[in-house]
């Protein structure tokens, strides 16, 4: 870059989205300092952004919880991302909290927490269980064919595991409110 900033991607390869832009995974040193760390990067129309980095205070999160496990992200995948720039990935947290969890960017870029491990789910009237592992498909920009948990409409597709034993597929757009209130549709659970 032209201010002195390196970025190195590590890990799985980009992905492009329908306005041409893309997202990564990469670790970086900023404006030639020694600002530098590992993250999650987009591009958008004002340029490459950075999305999300290691030891950053997870949104959503209380305390001192952070982003703790990007090398986690991009041996998985790289993030999914949409043709309306959003970005989402699953990142693993450190800090006051431990666990796992989604994160989106909004329309107006702003990173969410979409769910995360401990999180209760209502499933069916009255019937709210906790979430004890998550799944999600990343590593698209919908431009190449392959399966994807985040769609043009902002919505995201996750399998959230239960403590009780139990699964289901769910649906969630972005933005989110808070956890516990989280409005989903529940495709699937047993």
């Amino acid at each position: 870059a032209s201010d002195g900033s390196m970025i190195r991607m590590i890990g799985a390869s980009p992905v492009i989205n329908h306005a041409g832009h893309a997202a990564f995974a990469a670790r970086f040193t900023l404006g030639g300092s020694t600002d530098s760390g590992a993250g999650i990067l987009a591009e958008d129309d004002e340029g490459l952004q950075l999305i999300a980095r290691l030891g950053q205070q997870a949104p959503g999160t209380g305390g001192d919880t952070f982003f703790d496990d990007f090398n986690n992200i991009i041996s998985v995948g790289t993030p999914a991302f949409n043709s309306a720039d959003q970005v989402a990935f699953f990142a693993g947290l450190g800090g006051d909290e431990f666990g796992q969890g989604i994160w989106a960017t909004d329309l107006s870029g702003v990173l969410r927490l979409v769910v995360r491990n401990g999180d209760e789910i209502e499933v069916g009237l009255g019937d709210v269980r906790t979430i004890s592992g998550l799944s999600f498909t990343q590593g698209s920009g919908g431009e190449d064919g392959l399966s994807d948990g985040f769609n043009d409409m902002g919505q995201i597709a996750f399998l959230a595991r239960f403590t009780d034993g139990s699964e289901g597929i769910f649906i969630t757009t972005v933005p989110v409110p808070e956890p516990t209130g989280v409005a989903l549709a529940v495709i699937g659970c047993i």
